[in-house]
């Protein structure tokens, strides 16, 4: 297919879109993780941030046939959806990604 699916972590606003068109968006913490998906000609498809609440950052990432991702990665002191209550400093996390980006 060509996709290309991309996965770290940023500070700040970053325009994920490589062409003319604006897709900035902006860090939830000091960094935040995020899962982006690029075509097969490099233009952005679609670009999920994690939205936790402390610094985290996607380190791993695998893909099914159907398209779902499941990012895995490092995060401090971070809430969100589909995590526990609280996650310390340097807990691992693993959130999954239907293949339309939606957590």
């Amino acid at each position: 297919q060509g996709q290309v699916y991309l996965g770290g972590g940023f500070a700040g606003s970053v325009d994920f879109e490589p062409g003319e068109a604006d897709a900035s968006v902006n860090a939830a913490a000091d960094r935040s993780g995020f899962v982006a998906l690029y075509d097969a000609d490099g233009a952005l498809t679609w670009v999920t941030p994690l939205g936790l609440t402390g610094d985290d950052e996607v380190m791993a990432l695998a893909v099914d046939a159907a398209g779902n991702a499941v990012a895995a990665g490092l995060a401090a002191m971070a809430t969100a959806p589909g995590l526990p209550a609280t996650v310390h400093r340097g807990s691992l996390f693993a959130v999954r990604l239907e293949s339309d980006g939606r957590l």
